[in-house]
């Protein structure tokens, strides 16, 4: 009697390995002809974005459909050294406007980015020229400028920070300034008229 028991035991537990052994290879199958979905479109939350020089803004991508197997994006910057791009975060660097593009499979989408410089209106400059006098440079707005230099006169002109940390200072009639801003310090030189006029300013 207990042998015969033992014997449809062992018999029993032989027929189950092949079904145990069925039903792997079943959700094998099924798990491997599992259909891919493909990439339709991609779509970002900004078409154009504004940065200042140095400032960072995040653009988010959104792949179509939303069960798209891979959902993986490329960033790419036409022109990194006014904007560059990592994982969607973009960063300003200098004055200017190029395209951000987003690519998903064979889909891409871009955003116009302007990058412009800090604004500077309404600030106002103090320091010497090169024949030692003391002179203000006062930025009225956006674009125009006073300058006043003792014992020589008021003058009006404008400027530009389209280069920035460059600027341009024109004063009509007298000079045409170029120079740089770094930190609190403006240095400017003027080489058309009277040598290499200049003068060197600090921010108030």
């Amino acid at each position: 009697m207990n042998w015969h028991l033992k014997e449809m035991k062992h018999f029993f537990s032989m027929r189950k390995l092949p079904f145990f052994l069925g039903g792997i290879l079943a959700i094998t199958v099924l798990i491997s002809c599992k259909k891919e979905v493909e990439v339709t479109g991609i779509t970002l939350d900004k078409p154009t974005l504004t940065l200042e020089l140095g400032k960072w803004e995040t653009l988010t991508a959104t792949i179509l459909p939303k069960n798209a197997t891979d959902k993986s994006v490329t960033w790419l910057s036409q022109n990194a050294t006014i904007a560059s791009v990592a994982d969607g975060v973009v960063f300003g660097n200098m004055g200017g406007t190029t395209n951000i593009i987003a690519k998903a499979g064979n889909y891409t989408a871009i955003c116009e980015v302007t990058v412009r410089p800090p604004s500077l209106a309404g600030t106002i400059w103090k320091g010497i020229d090169t024949d030692g006098d003391q002179c203000t440079l006062t930025l009225t707005n956006a674009t125009d400028c006073t300058l006043d230099i003792v014992d020589y006169g008021y003058f009006s002109g404008t400027y530009s920070l389209l280069n920035y940390p460059s600027i341009s200072v024109n004063i009509p009639s007298h000079w045409n300034f170029l120079g740089t801003i770094v930190g609190n310090t403006m240095t400017l030189k003027n080489s058309a008229v009277w040598g290499t006029y200049g003068m060197t300013l600090t921010k108030q």
